[in-house]
């Protein structure tokens, strides 16, 4: 699985050496289908100096990769773990932008590799979004699907990101 995971990020040009190395060395890594109470904990635990407000760390709390998924779970905590990246050190504010990207490549990924688990697993995670009421993830989930529709193939994580900013002037 792992090399499904390297063949996506790298064909979708999200592939970033000093990132990659970064996330599966801060990863903290479980197994999804035996640890069920663990489930909730997936995300990126961000370390934040309160003081200051400075981003000092991203801890991926991750499954291991065994199906597609876990596939899919690391894409998207990758990516999260690829916005955050660059802030290290600096100032952080949280944004919506920071939930369109993870699911945007996760949507793609699931589109790529279609199956009914992953389109089952995908309704189910906007079935939640949909739910919650939280104007931020409703916002990201908008957002991620004008950008599936507008999705022209090998678009650059740039250009994705650049274009998602512009749509969430308008939506959030």
């Amino acid at each position: 699985m792992l090399n499904k995971f390297f063949i996506f990020i790298y064909d979708n040009g999200i592939y970033d050496q000093e990132v990659y190395k970064y996330f599966f060395n801060n990863a903290i890594q479980f197994d999804y289908y035996e640890e069920d109470m663990l489930r909730n904990n997936i995300g990126c635990n961000l370390v934040i100096d309160k003081k200051n407000d400075i981003l000092i760390d991203v801890i991926p709390f991750i499954p291991r990769m065994v199906d597609d998924i876990t596939t899919l779970i690391n894409i998207h905590e990758y990516v999260h773990t690829l916005c955050l990246y660059k802030n290290l050190n600096k100032k952080y504010k949280d944004s919506v932008i920071l939930e369109v990207l993870p699911m945007y490549y996760e949507k793609l990924f699931a589109m790529e590799h279609d199956s009914d688990i992953l389109r089952s697993y995908e309704a189910k995670l906007d079935d939640i979004t949909l739910n919650s009421n939280d104007k931020k993830y409703l916002s990201a989930l908008k957002i991620c699907y004008q950008l599936l529709d507008g999705n022209k193939k090998n678009n650059s994580f740039k250009k994705i990101n650049r274009i998602a900013k512009k749509l969430s002037k308008n939506i959030y």
